[in-house]
């Protein structure tokens, strides 16, 4: 019977949540799991914040290997965890650490899954799993953002740099090609979560961004009831009143994509 409680009342980083305040260790593993997929830039870090506070397991990006050997290392798996040797135990850690409510979330990119889940302990995890697809239908914000997040390294509100800067091409030309490429990256997760979603045979809870922020609370509480939980509702409004979506400044919006949306055009078209 797990006795420790998470922090409340604050919203956490991804560091945060990758640290040991957020472990929740049981004897008996997690039985319900929520697979949370989604592109970058839709705001699935949000949700999974919201789900958290409101008792729905403790979604983070648990197949990203900068985080699984953060959290497998203070478990005591001192190997790679999501070799293949290692992941089945991997995902019995995850269900034994990070369960709340009987529930084991998982916030997933598409490219985790072509890297680690593509074999049995993938087919284990979304075997009558609850799946959300989180799509944002704003692809001129998405691409943005993203782009954005890639120049500087920032993918969160906290404005701690995570990843290696990328630094935009000199000349409008390869900044045009760059963003080609870029796009073509973004799209092509959720039109692989798609195909996944036909191969397995899932309906997923399809949810947008737009949808997410307009209503977060009745959206959660729906969810959150949907597996069997009963929301803990002055969690969750602590945490939708403690976050926002982040916001860019008009000279990161402005590199991203304004100075290129005339050459862009020209290129679709052609002319």
């Amino acid at each position: 019977m797990q006795v420790k409680q998470l922090p409340l009342g604050v919203r956490p980083t991804a560091a945060d949540l990758t640290s040991a305040a957020y472990d929740l260790p049981s004897e008996i593993p997690a039985e319900k799991t929520v697979v949370i997929c989604a592109g970058s830039c839709t705001g699935s870090h949000d949700l999974g914040r919201f789900l958290m506070a409101a008792g729905v397991g403790i979604p983070h990006e648990y197949f990203d290997i900068s985080i699984a050997r953060v959290l497998a290392e203070r478990w005591g798996l001192l190997d790679n965890p999501l070799d293949p040797k290692f992941r089945e135990i991997y995902l019995q850690m995850l269900q034994l650490q990070r369960g709340q409510n009987n529930v084991l979330a998982l916030d997933l990119r598409y490219a985790q899954f072509l890297d680690y889940l593509m074999n049995r302990t993938g087919a284990r995890l979304f075997n009558r799993a609850t799946v959300i697809h989180l799509f944002s239908p704003d692809i001129v914000e998405q691409i943005t953002a993203w782009r954005a997040a890639t120049n500087t390294g920032v993918w969160d509100f906290s404005d701690r740099q995570t990843t290696v800067p990328r630094p935009y091409p000199e000349t409008a030309e390869e900044n045009v090609e760059l963003f080609d490429f870029d796009i073509d990256i973004v799209t092509a997760e959720d039109t692989g979560f798609r195909k996944l979603f036909a191969m397995i045979d899932v309906a997923p809870v399809f949810l947008t961004t737009n949808q997410l922020f307009a209503a977060p609370r009745e959206i959660v509480c729906e969810l959150a009831r949907l597996v069997g939980v009963e929301p803990n509702v002055a969690a969750l409004d602590a945490m939708i009143a403690a976050g926002a979506p982040r916001r860019l400044d008009e000279n990161a919006r402005r590199k991203a994509f304004g100075d290129l949306a005339n050459d862009l055009k020209r290129k679709a078209f052609r002319v």
